[in-house]
């Protein structure tokens, strides 16, 4: 059997998978895929380098500024579509 979890922000989804990992189900955090991906993958990375520019990376650690991103695309839809675009066929993968 496979359950979706979703919500907004702040409404308990991360306590709540808590709470079935704690009891020994197998648990996907997709937020957790993607702050991987913008950590590790190198073409998830130069496309947002290209799209948005150096100003996202974070200096010192090179990081990307999640933050940053979160502002970009939650004022404008049209750069959220495009973010989907990039992340889900990957997270789905």
């Amino acid at each position: 059997m496979n359950i979706g979890l979703t919500g907004s922000i702040g409404c308990g989804k991360s306590t709540v998978v808590g709470f079935f990992s704690g009891a020994g189900w197998k648990t996907v955090e997709t937020d957790r895929l993607v702050a991987d991906l913008l950590h590790n993958d190198v073409l998830v990375r130069n496309q947002i380098r290209e799209r948005w520019g150096t100003g996202l990376f974070k200096s010192g650690d090179g990081d990307v500024d999640r933050k940053a991103i979160a502002r970009i695309v939650f004022s404008d839809s049209a750069e959220l579509n495009w973010l989907e675009g990039l992340l889900h066929p990957i997270v789905r993968q």
